[in-house]
């Protein structure tokens, strides 16, 4: 591991699946031990020079927060919907960053 390096596939569907679901429900989704994904997502912070899973997912472009949330404080969708929909798009993300960065 190198501070600079692409982030591994793994590491991403560790952090997507963490900030979804929780660290240890993660784990038990992905069928591996939390130390397990803790490691990656230590891996993953190094690589980003993040200090927690926030950090990295701006990092990655994966935190877009709307000005009118910023300065309202209100939601467009009901919390299970964006949930919901946080979900999908951010597993997609995941797989597509990792596609892009097989091709390079």
């Amino acid at each position: 591991m190198t501070w600079g390096t692409r982030p591994t596939r793994r590491e991403l569907q560790c952090l997507a699946n963490s900030l979804l679901h929780g660290r240890k429900e993660a784990a038990k989704r992905m069928g591996i031990a939390d130390s397990t994904l803790r490691n990656h997502l230590t891996s993953l912070n190094y690589r980003l020079e993040a200090e927690n899973m926030r950090e990295a997912a701006f990092a990655l472009g994966w935190l877009n927060i709307p000005e009118e949330l910023v300065t309202t404080g209100t939601h467009p969708l009901p919390i299970d919907e964006q949930h919901h929909e946080l979900s999908d798009q951010l597993l997609t993300y995941a797989d597509a960053i990792f596609r892009g960065l097989e091709n390079r």
